[in-house]
C-alpha cells in the first residue's frame, strides 16, 4: 500500500499516530477497470503514464504486471511530486527498467522544489512535461493516477496533443 498522510485526515492521522502492528482492519477495492490494454495497429504506439503522489501505486502495479507479461512497447512514466522529499520507489522503477523489453523512461517533475536546491531534474507541473515529448500522439495509450486536478489537466493536455479519448484511462483519487 502507498498511503499519503493527509494533515487533518481522519484515517491517516489515526494510522500514523502510533504503531498499528497487530491491528486488524478490512480493505476493499479496487473496483475500477484500470489495467493495461492490448496494443492497436501494426506498430503499437508507446504507453504514457502520468502519476502524482500516491498515484505511484497503481502505475507501479500496472508497469510491474506488464513487465511480468513480457510487454515490449516503449513506456514513458512521468511522476509529479512537490519536492525531493516526496519522491519514492526510485529503486523499484530502476529494477523494472532493467527487465523491460522495450524502452522504459522515468521522468520526475517537481512543482514546489525550492530554488537553489540540489534538484537538477524537471520543474513545474507534471502535465506540462507532456508537451516536451516527441511522440506521434494519435495511438498513444495514456494511464493516469492521482489527484483530481492533475487528472483533469492531464486529460485536457492529452486531448490537445491528439490522443484518442478511448485511449486515456485514469484512476482519479476523489
Amino acid at each position: 500500500f502507498h498511503i499519503r498522510k493527509v494533515p487533518g485526515g481522519r484515517f491517516t492521522e489515526w494510522l500514523f499516530e502510533s504503531s498499528k502492528l497487530d491491528t486488524r482492519f478490512s480493505v476493499s477495492g479496487p473496483f475500477g477497470d484500470f489495467y493495461l490494454r492490448a496494443p492497436e495497429g501494426e506498430k503499437p504506439a508507446p504507453i504514457v503514464c502520468v502519476a502524482g503522489g500516491s498515484g505511484m501505486a497503481p502505475i507501479l502495479s500496472l508497469i510491474d504486471q506488464a513487465s511480468w507479461a513480457g510487454e515490449s512497447r516503449d513506456l514513458i512514466y512521468l511522476f509529479g511530486a512537490r519536492t525531493q522529499a516526496d519522491l519514492y520507489a526510485v529503486q523499484e522503477i530502476a529494477e523494472l527498467q532493467k527487465s523491460w523489453k522495450g524502452s522504459l523512461t522515468f521522468v520526475q517533475v517537481l512543482s514546489h522544489e525550492p530554488e537553489g536546491s540540489s534538484w537538477t531534474g524537471k520543474r513545474g507541473y507534471v502535465t506540462d512535461a507532456l508537451s516536451e515529448l516527441n511522440l506521434s500522439w494519435a495511438d498513444v495509450q495514456a494511464y493516469l493516477c492521482g489527484p483530481p486536478g492533475m487528472i483533469d489537466a492531464a486529460i485536457n493536455k492529452f486531448t490537445q496533443l491528439g490522443v484518442k479519448p478511448d485511449n486515456v484511462r485514469f484512476d482519479k483519487f476523489e
